[in-house]
């Protein structure tokens, strides 16, 4: 379930429902949608949704009757995060620790020519995405990245800032009254983490 502008929105099944401001009403804008866990980013004030199988990328504007395929062209990634006017898409089946990026102007049948992978072992894989206090990061199995726009040829870098693996599906950014933003998860050694 995610929230885009004032629509509720949750993957039921083989389909995908809104709700209009919270109206009680559930109306359907997606059938035979992969009965797979889905994934939900919002990109430029599109819902991006991405599943557990490698399927194609979907996307809603948030008024549109129907959801649509975001581009032919992406990899089918599990992860997708907006960050410095650019959309990522990390964990796809033949390469799971590989971030496909597209600028959010093109993203609406874009190429998603371009990526950069990151460091980690053979079974290791991105497990989710995070922004926290304007900065991105990318959990995977092993560790937790930060991700930083630098431009220029190589556009983005990143820099491991925890050697503890994200349990996929764990991670969620809140506001705290004592610490402000935090990013909490559970860690691959099955203890909680307050980043």
């Amino acid at each position: 379930v995610v929230g885009v502008g004032r629509k509720l929105v949750a993957h039921l099944g083989d389909d995908v429902y809104k709700m209009d401001n919270l109206n009680g009403t559930f109306t359907s804008i997606r059938t035979s949608a992969p009965i797979y866990r889905s994934y939900n980013a919002v990109v430029k004030q599109n819902l991006i949704q991405t599943y557990d199988n490698y399927g194609a990328e979907y996307y809603w504007d948030g008024t549109a009757a129907t959801m649509s395929i975001l581009s032919a062209s992406a990899p089918g990634f599990k992860h997708a995060v907006e960050t410095q006017g650019y959309i990522l898409g990390g964990n796809i089946s033949s390469a799971k620790l590989r971030i496909y990026y597209e600028d959010i102007n093109t993203m609406i049948g874009g190429t998603f020519a371009d990526y950069f992978t990151l460091t980690g072992g053979r079974d290791d894989e991105v497990t989710g995405f995070f922004v926290l206090n304007g900065r991105t990061y990318a959990g995977t199995r092993t560790a937790v990245f930060r991700i930083s726009f630098i431009g220029g040829s190589a556009v983005f870098d990143y820099k491991q800032v925890i050697d503890v693996g994200v349990i996929p599906g764990t991670l969620k950014t809140v506001v705290t009254e004592q610490f402000g933003q935090v990013a909490m998860f559970l860690g691959t050694d099955m203890i909680v983490y307050v980043f």
